[in-house]
């Protein structure tokens, strides 16, 4: 592999892990098409940026100006974010990083049982 085609989710240098789809090459020309066509699949449509990396590095990158961040990226972020809270720092810590009621309930609170 000399050169590869990428579409990710946000720019890569942002470091969030998301490549959605790539392709390696042997030259530069086979890989700008390859790009093209995976821009081109209407399954790729919201992609946030396209790259071409060689052996010195990225030759081409673009990012998508019609990308749309859309709701179930962020919760998906919030979730995963939230899930490594609670495993590093336990429950509290889930919650507070949801966004949920993180105060303790009162003495007389039964959790369901009487």
């Amino acid at each position: 592999m000399k050169y590869s085609a990428e579409l990710w989710g946000s720019h890569k240098d942002l470091q969030q892990d998301d490549c959605w789809t790539g392709s390696d090459h042997e030259t530069s020309e086979e890989a700008m098409a390859s790009l093209r066509a995976l821009q081109a699949n209407p399954r790729n449509r919201n992609w946030a940026y396209a790259c071409v990396e060689g052996p010195d590095g990225r030759v081409f990158e673009e990012t998508n100006p019609k990308h749309v961040v859309e709701e179930d990226d962020d919760q998906e972020a919030r979730s995963e974010f939230a899930h490594m809270q609670g495993m590093a720092h336990g429950v509290g810590a889930y919650n507070e990083a949801m966004g949920y009621d993180t105060e303790e309930p009162d003495e007389s609170y039964s959790y369901g049982m009487r």
